[in-house]
């Protein structure tokens, strides 16, 4: 299986960049904050190749893959940048909301450390098949999908198995191989 094998290895390649790169400033005086979130935003994008969603998540075949931003947005245009280019045979559009009220349906929804407080309110009044990813420490273990701590330096990825096929999300073997499971069947 070539194809999987050359995903799986593009794959990869971005974590052990993420993991190894330590997010140092940059010559070009980019800060260690734009750079770790440069990171994050490669990560949503391969997470549309590497999550499978239900059919009656897409209107069609050919239909956007919708990616949010909840609360203060870290990323700013590296985002918009990053998901120029289809991914799992899809373009995308990026929303972005200030506050709860403004969520509109999404696939991936990036919440903001900026709405940590509001956690359980997000998750539990969210609807439909959305990846929830989010860069706060214990994220994935209040409900949240996908986790992206920063830890010395290095971006992990923590997954909510449980959480994501409650929803019929389906998680590639390869993302959960380089990820550390948590929530309640995680084996802890």
């Amino acid at each position: 299986m070539p194809f999987v094998w050359n995903r799986c290895t593009m794959f990869l390649i971005l974590v052990c960049t993420g993991a190894l790169a330590a997010f140092p400033a940059r010559a070009g005086g980019q800060d260690a904050s734009a750079r770790e979130y440069q990171i994050k935003a490669a990560f949503l994008y391969k997470f549309a190749s590497f999550v499978k969603w239900p059919a009656e998540a897409f209107s069609g075949d050919t239909s956007h893959m919708v990616v949010g931003v909840l609360g203060k947005d870290p990323f700013g245009a590296v985002l918009d940048q990053s998901l120029k280019e289809p991914a799992g045979g899809r373009s995308f559009v990026v929303k972005r909301f200030k506050e709860i009220g403004e969520v509109a349906p999404c696939h991936i929804l990036f919440i903001s450390s900026s709405e940590q407080k509001n956690f359980p309110q997000i998750l539990g009044g969210l609807q439909g098949a959305v990846l929830t990813v989010s860069d706060v420490p214990g994220f994935a273990e209040q409900g949240g999908i996908i986790n992206l701590p920063s830890e010395k330096h290095k971006i992990r990825v923590e997954v909510n198995l449980e959480q994501s096929k409650k929803l019929g999300l389906k998680i590639n073997s390869q993302l959960l191989g380089i990820a550390t499971l948590v929530g309640a069947k995680a084996g802890k």
